[in-house]
């Protein structure tokens, strides 16, 4: 099922990150290559199959893996997202190859308004909108929230 959801605010968004992941999991499994990935192979794999672009109209829209990878996504061109985008194909990546010790980052310029998303696994930063894995760029605030399915 494809979806492309729009939603208002930052506590909505994590609240429905989760479902966007769980609904990924069944693509992830078919997507990724039917063998053991190490978190960097799969960052590679992933790598080369994005292009990162902002969100159209400015209204925040998070989509499945499934809507990533074809042209119905929102961008009419596959594998077109933003850093939310990224991170729900991360998780259900990471996730389906077993992955368990999973962190969200929310990262910004205040304390009130994070402007990045991007996922840690096992210690590693793994944010698609880098061009190499275990890194990321620096922002004052990050909060780091376990995530779970």
């Amino acid at each position: 099922m494809q979806k492309i959801l729009e939603y208002p605010s930052l506590s909505q968004t994590l609240v429905f990150l989760k479902l966007q992941v769980f609904d990924s999991l069944n693509f992830a499994e078919e997507f990724l290559p039917k063998k053991k990935l190490y978190p960097y192979q799969i960052f590679n794999f992933l790598k080369k199959r994005i292009t990162y672009k902002n969100d159209v109209d400015g209204i925040e829209q998070l989509q499945t893996m499934q809507t990533l990878f074809s042209l119905n996504n929102v961008h009419k061109n596959i594998g077109f997202g933003d850093c939310d985008c990224f991170t729900i194909t991360a998780l259900a990546s990471l996730y389906v190859k077993n992955y368990k010790d999973l962190k969200v980052i929310l990262a910004g310029r205040n304390k009130v308004n994070p402007c990045h998303i991007y996922v840690k696994v096992d210690g590693s930063n793994f944010d698609l909108t880098e061009k190499k894995f275990n890194k990321a760029r620096y922002y004052p605030y990050l909060q780091e929230l376990t995530f779970t399915l």
